[in-house]
Order: structure tokens, then C-alpha cells, then sequence
């Protein structure tokens, strides 16, 4: 089984001129107006299509680019591209039994706008009385589980680096994960060598180095960073030499593209992180926001924070 794969452009590229781009777009942010009532609520729904009211958003890393107007995906024109909800109504089509279920909505446009009407079949349900924030925060920790779980055959004691922020949801479900299946998970890695795998979201010199750190056929999974990064742009820089003597890949990972290529692991992957998130594994630091205040919530992200959108 391999990733759903976007094309990353393997080239050098310059910091001085990525700065210069976000500081230019960044007025991008002042623009962005959301209607965050539940205005929609009488629109008639169409064939298989069901109404969710949005209960809590987690700000990730693709919002930060819609914000600025640099992201990779083009589905996407503001941000709010995941969240957690209640089923309020359904269209023609869907059974009448699921208004009141709680469900997990990846990928999908204007999350942070109060109501959003989704396809069923792009819904995941989660557990009656699951925390809306806790199950907010699942696109990060699946993101992690994807990366381990699929595209990258690990076995147990392999080592996995990886460059995402420590105590970020990525960064701890990596750790927590790597536990679970008996992986050497290193955050610091300045000595490491050998690795299997090694996983970044941040910048070319970063990506340079953990190739260098791969063992013989290796494989970096690139994440699309922050605004800041060059990972943001789908530009990564890798040594050729890594690439050719070791037989070290690249891979570029987007949960979205992957979710649609393999809807029935993403199950798999919820099911076992939910378990996790029961077991009281996973607890990242959060700040909570009003989804009325989505500006700030973004601007605490961009610090580097992780800022969590809920309802009123």
C-alpha cells in the first residue's frame, strides 16, 4: 500500500525571498469574513447530503497557508478545512437516524462557518458523548498514524526521526504512536543515524539533514509545513548524493488526498486513536477560542502555538 502522493518539486530555494512572500501576502489575513451563525439552517439539503453544525476546529497548518494565500490546495479558499459537529438534518438519501451523531469532517471547505453541508459518505462518526475537543484534534494524530501505518514498511525497533514540533499533536502522536509499536521515536536527533524513516514539516535545510540521516533506502515523508517553511510551496531541498549512493525517497504527504485514496484505514486509524485518546494518551497543550474569534486564533497559531476553535 503506498501514500496518495502530491508532486514535490526537489530544488534549492531561498529563505530571504520565502520571508519576503509572506510578509507581502499577509494582508491576505484581514480579508478572510466568516459568517459564523447558523444562517443556512433552512436551505433545503440535496440528495446524500447532510447539515452539520461545527462544534470545534483544530487551527492546522493548512489553514495557516489558506490565511496567507499560499496553499497547495486549491479546494480550499479560507481556512477551516476540518472539524468535529453534530448532524443537525439530512437530505434525501440518508437515513433520519443519524441527526444528533457526532461526526469528524477532514478536507472539507468552511469548517469555522457555523453550519457546513458535507456528502455523507465523507463523514467519519465518532462515539456518542466523545469530547468535541479531544475529537478535534484527530486529523493531527491520523496525519501521524498515516505516516507509520502506510507507505513506509517499519518494523519493530526501527528508528524514526522526525522535526515537527515536540509538544505539537503531530509531535507527541508520533511519540505516543511510536511507543505503541515499538519504534525509537527521535525529536532530537543530532547523533542519529540509521534511520528508517524520518518526517518533516519545516524547511529544506531540516529535510537535508534527516536524509543524511537515513539508512539505505530510507524515506523522508515531507509534510506541507507552516507559511514560513519551504515545505509550504511544495519546494524541499535533498542532497543528491543521499538520494542516489543511499537509495534514500521523498514522499509528500496531504491527509486530504490520502483520506480519499484510503477511506477504510482512515476508519481503522480513527478507531485505534479514538481508543488511545480513551486511554488518556494524548493530551497536547491547547488554547481555546471562540470560532467568532478564528483572526486571533490564527495569528496565536502562526506563533507557533496550538490554538483550538470551539462553538460559543
Amino acid at each position: 500500500m503506498s501514500f496518495a502522493i502530491q508532486k514535490l518539486s526537489i530544488r534549492t530555494f531561498s529563505n530571504v525571498n520565502r520571508v519576503a512572500f509572506i510578509r507581502a501576502a499577509r494582508p491576505f489575513l484581514t480579508q478572510i469574513k466568516y459568517q459564523t451563525t447558523f444562517k443556512n439552517a433552512s436551505r433545503e439539503l440535496g440528495d446524500g447530503l447532510v447539515r452539520v453544525q461545527m462544534r470545534a476546529s483544530f487551527v492546522c497548518s493548512e489553514d495557516l497557508r489558506i490565511s496567507v494565500g499560499i496553499s497547495l490546495n486549491h479546494k480550499h479558499s479560507k481556512p477551516g478545512t476540518s472539524g468535529v459537529g453534530v448532524i443537525d438534518s439530512v437530505g434525501t438519501g440518508v437515513a433520519t437516524s443519524l441527526k444528533g451523531e457526532s461526526v469528524l469532517v477532514i478536507d472539507q471547505p468552511n469548517c469555522w462557518g457555523g453550519n457546513i453541508d458535507v456528502e455523507e459518505k465523507h463523514l467519519i462518526k465518532l462515539p456518542k458523548l466523545f469530547p468535541f475537543e479531544r475529537a478535534a484534534l484527530l486529523p493531527e494524530f491520523l496525519t501521524a498514524w498515516a505516516v507509520l501505518n502506510d507507505g513506509v514498511v517499519l518494523k519493530r525497533g526501527d528508528t524514526v526521526l522526525h522535526s515537527m514540533g515536540a509538544d505539537s499533536p503531530v509531535g507527541i502522536a508520533l511519540k505516543v504512536l511510536g511507543s505503541e509499536m515499538h519504534l525509537n521515536i527521535l525529536h532530537d536527533w543530532a547523533s542519529a543515524r540509521g534511520a528508517a524513516l524520518a518526517v518533516s514539516g519545516t524547511s529544506g535545510k531540516v529535510c537535508t539533514d534527516l536524509v543524511r540521516r537515513l539508512n539505505k533506502g530510507g524515506t523522508l515523508v515531507v509534510l506541507p509545513g507552516p507559511p514560513e517553511s519551504a515545505s509550504a510551496s511544495g519546494e524541499v531541498g535533498v542532497p543528491v548524493a543521499a538520494s542516489i549512493f543511499s537509495g534514500a525517497s521523498v514522499q509528500g504527504f496531504e491527509l486530504g488526498a490520502w483520506l480519499r485514496a484510503h477511506p477504510e484505514l482512515a476508519r481503522r486509524g480513527v478507531d485505534e486513536l479514538i481508543a488511545l485518546i480513551g486511554e488518556n494518551k494524548f493530551d497536547p497543550p491547547t488554547t481555546l477560542f471562540s470560532f467568532k474569534d478564528y483572526e486571533q486564533a490564527l495569528l496565536f497559531a502562526r506563533s507557533g502555538q496550538s490554538a483550538l476553535l470551539v462553538s460559543s
